[in-house]
């Protein structure tokens, strides 16, 4: 028990010092939609998928429901969860297997980096709000909370730095802000200008349409000032399932087996990349019998399978630890109630 403990301990100080590489957080509003190919590299040559005819199209739905169709292939259904930083589909081929497509933000567009040194680039569909002149005043009153911070390309949920605002536009365009439950001191007004909103409490600036601006994007309203974007929802952000998918509680002792390589840590709520590691952790299972390998130092366990959690016991202590095998394909290790280990499987 105190190898195991002392090598968790180890990896833990470690990954403190990585924490400041830690992919930003994602908010599910923005993710959610359709998207297209828009652009493949390969070998430092850009092929534009449309010139020749191919076409991959992924839809994002609002439930976590994925479907992503190709021109020629089969469709392929599954479901998204935004894990570390990135966009994670787990999706079903035609031949009822699963297969995982891992996608990272960047500048807009949702990326694959395939082990082949291949780049696939995604675009999202720009939804119909209709023309920028026509944009509906009804759909615009009522209350609209502040989600999601981003300043400097990192998002940040307001609630994390005890942050609590709301926009309330009126039907006769009065319009009232209220933070930490507090409405403002005096109402401002609202306009629609170029499919735009414009708000303030200056009678002023509303006449020469400045203000405060608020873009809608994608169902959203979307303000940028001073480098800092503040995106306001129809709803209350709150506890949504993009956390970790969950275990696969039809998983046999078979679908155990393999060489896993830990690639993603949490960290008391900080997921952390492992790539930077020289030696990242390594798991062998063979019907029952793990090797888990931490910095270079191995441990051997024995056990079994119940639903979807492989509960083994080292030989040489008995210490017990438990390994959970995710429906994405995943195996997830809990080192402590604040930090776990994701291992996927390496190519065979």
């Amino acid at each position: 028990m105190k190898k195991i403990l002392a090598l968790i301990t180890t990896l833990t100080l470690t990954l403190f010092v990585l924490c400041a590489g830690a992919l930003a957080a994602l908010d599910p509003a923005d993710i959610a939609g359709t998207w297209y190919l828009s652009a493949l590299e390969m070998e430092d040559t850009v092929i534009v998928p449309a010139e020749y005819d191919m076409e991959i199209i992924i839809a994002l739905h609002k439930d976590f429901t994925a479907l992503a169709q190709a021109t020629y292939d089969e469709d392929a259904e599954g479901t998204w969860a935004i894990i570390g930083g990135r966009v994670v589909l787990t999706l079903s081929d035609g031949d009822g297997g699963r297969f995982r497509v891992t996608l990272t933000l960047i500048d807009g567009n949702l990326v694959e980096f395939e082990e082949d040194g291949t780049k696939s680039t995604y675009s999202k569909v720009a939804e119909d709000i209709g023309a920028p002149a026509a944009l509906d005043a009804a759909g615009i009153v009522g209350s609209w909370y502040l989600n999601v911070l981003e300043t400097e390309g990192v998002a940040l949920d307001p609630a994390t730095i005890g942050l609590d605002m709301v926009m309330v536009f009126n039907e006769d365009h009065t319009a009232l802000p209220f933070v930490d439950g507090q409405p403002a001191d005096q109402f401002g007004r609202w306009v629609i200008v170029d499919g735009k909103v414009h708000a303030s409490a200056d009678e002023n600036e509303i006449a020469n349409e400045d203000g405060m601006v608020f873009t809608p994007v994608g169902g959203n309203l979307v303000v940028e000032e001073n480098g800092m974007k503040m995106i306001f929802g129809r709803e209350k952000a709150g506890a949504e399932p993009t956390g970790v998918p969950p275990v696969d509680t039809d998983a046999a002792l078979a679908d155990f087996n393999g060489t896993w390589s830990a690639y993603l840590m949490e960290l008391e709520g900080t997921w952390v990349p492992l790539d930077s590691l020289d030696h990242s952790p390594t798991l062998v299972i063979e019907d029952g019998k793990v090797t888990l390998t931490l910095y270079e130092e191995s441990l051997y366990l024995e056990g079994d399978v119940s639903e979807g959690v492989l509960t083994a016991t080292a030989v040489d202590d008995g210490s017990i630890l438990s390994f959970s095998l995710q429906v994405d394909g995943i195996i997830s290790f809990a080192m402590g109630p604040t930090t776990t280990l994701y291992f996927e499987k390496a190519d065979e």
